[in-house]
């Protein structure tokens, strides 16, 4: 039997916030015969240890996996310096485009890139990311529902250009699986970059996208646009993000595109309160440009 208890007392909610069928689901699911160690007394770990319920006969490899299922990793805790119990105040969703045709700005778009995750972390809102890069040899949703403290920097091993541009199955799958982990609490963001139009695609169509970012919208997501050597109003547009979240530039502007965004991001996450699919770069002084202005991010 994979739960048990003291006898003669009842289970209690866990202390560190997750409620009971998920601290019995966590177990269900992780223990085996061989983690209840009836057996092996030395292995064998009291309640009062764990802070949840009143529980006996588990072994400290099944205490781990709930403590990780329900709270997060060790690493994790540690590093935000707060319990299973909070709510994270912001879920980031980058969407890269690692196409070849990247490949001309790839070292700008690799130190962009690390440096917005540097922002994010100096951010007091605690945050989790995910990151996924993508283009017609892979779609990779590296990093899934990730504390932001822990993602790892990009390098020019880990970001590889090259091939085509699968943008609509990119955004598909990782807000399939994005809608299913972002809390209704939490500050929801999508940003999108991309240098090229759609040219991949096999699951998702440019109607089918559109409909699932007008949902997500209803559901307080916002999306961001950036658009490199393109016609980043038009391509945004089909997929239904609005112009003032939307903004076109040279790729050799890769980086200040990415500090623009740095700095919207932080005010948009430190605002008392957003309106979905409206002015995500209003707040910043450098409002979306104009289609007859240039390329470059602040329409120079």
């Amino acid at each position: 039997m994979p739960y048990s208890r003291r006898p003669g007392r009842s289970p209690r909610r866990c202390d560190l916030g997750c409620p009971d069928w998920l601290w019995r689901q966590s177990l269900q699911t992780r223990a085996t015969p061989r983690n209840l160690c009836r057996e092996d007394p030395a292995e064998k770990i009291a309640g009062r240890d764990l802070g949840c319920h009143i529980v006996v006969g588990h072994c400290r490899s099944t205490i781990t996996a709930h403590k990780e299922t329900c709270h997060g990793t060790t690493s994790e805790r540690a590093v935000s310096g707060k319990s299973g119990n909070d709510v994270p105040a912001a879920y980031v969703t980058l969407i890269l485009d690692e196409t070849g045709s990247m490949q001309d700005c790839k070292g700008a778009a690799i130190a962009g890139v690390n440096q917005y995750f540097k922002t994010l972390r100096q951010m007091p809102a605690r945050g989790r990311l995910t990151l996924t890069l993508f283009n017609s040899g892979k779609l990779e949703v590296r990093h899934r529902n990730k504390s932001v403290a822990l993602v790892p920097e990009l390098t020019a091993q880990t970001y590889q250009p090259a091939e085509g541009t699968p943008l609509y199955d990119a955004i598909g799958r990782t807000l399939a699986a994005a809608g299913k982990e972002a809390l209704q609490e939490t500050k929801k963001l999508c940003v999108i970059l991309t240098d090229g139009l759609e040219n991949a695609s096999r699951e998702y169509t440019r109607d089918g996208i559109s409909r699932m970012i007008k949902e997500y919208e209803r559901q307080g997501w916002i999306f961001v646009y950036l658009g490199a050597d393109h016609d980043a109003w038009a391509a945004g547009g089909d997929l239904g993000i609005a112009g003032d979240n939307t903004v076109q530039f040279c790729r050799r502007d890769t980086g200040q595109v990415f500090d623009r965004l740095a700095e919207a991001t932080s005010t948009f996450l430190c605002a008392d309160s957003a309106r979905p699919g409206q002015g995500f770069w209003k707040n910043t002084g450098k409002g979306s440009q104009k289609r007859s202005e240039t390329n470059t991010p602040n329409g120079e």
